[in-house]
């Protein structure tokens, strides 16, 4: 770049630069739950706190970002027409999630009291994005997985995405559905 501009302002002839390939891009392995370790973290959530199970399992089914979870409002889910409008938070853009059968059953089996709160009060009341990763990390060191094995909140995330191509979803869907403005996010 900087050379590039020398070439314009005529300080340079050429850049000394121009024939030496750019930094390949390291590819990073995508790591997911396995769905034993899911079922546990799910478990083990169910019995310590019944509203960060829930949050837990919204986000598997979901993929959401914790953040557009956590800023969920009763308002936000229109059952009538199977859809969740949400406003996400990393694009500031209004979407729409569509409601799947497993995904519609457990909304009204096990979020029906969240969702009786007043239409303006947020239904993961209490939670930050930071007290989540907390408790998150604590249930790792439980569960003695190392800290240099990745696995995040974002995790949740990146395996229903992993799920879903591998059970043959179009990359486009998947890529919509997640929010991502490029395929290559994915």
């Amino acid at each position: 770049m900087f050379f590039t501009y020398l070439v314009k302002e005529d300080q340079i002839d050429k850049s000394p630069c121009r024939n030496v390939p750019g930094p390949k891009e390291i590819e990073k392995e995508i790591i997911v739950f396995s769905d034993d370790l899911l079922l546990t973290i799910l478990e083990e959530t169910k019995h310590l706190d019944y509203k960060l199970y829930i949050l837990f399992v919204f986000l598997s089914l979901t993929g959401m970002r914790v953040i557009d979870a956590l800023n969920l409002t009763p308002d936000n889910f229109v059952m009538t027409e199977n859809y969740i409008k949400l406003n996400v938070s990393k694009t500031k853009l209004f979407r729409t999630f569509p409601l799947y059968e497993e995904l519609r059953i457990f909304i009204e089996e096990e979020m029906k009291p969240l969702l009786s709160l007043p239409k303006d009060q947020k239904i993961f009341e209490g939670f930050t994005r930071g007290s989540i990763g907390q408790r998150f990390r604590r249930m790792k060191k439980r569960f003695e997985i190392p800290n240099n094995y990745t696995i995040t909140l974002k995790t949740f995330r990146k395996t229903l995405a992993t799920r879903m191509l591998n059970a043959g979803v179009r990359i486009e869907f998947v890529s919509k559905l997640l929010h991502h403005k490029k395929l290559t996010t994915l």
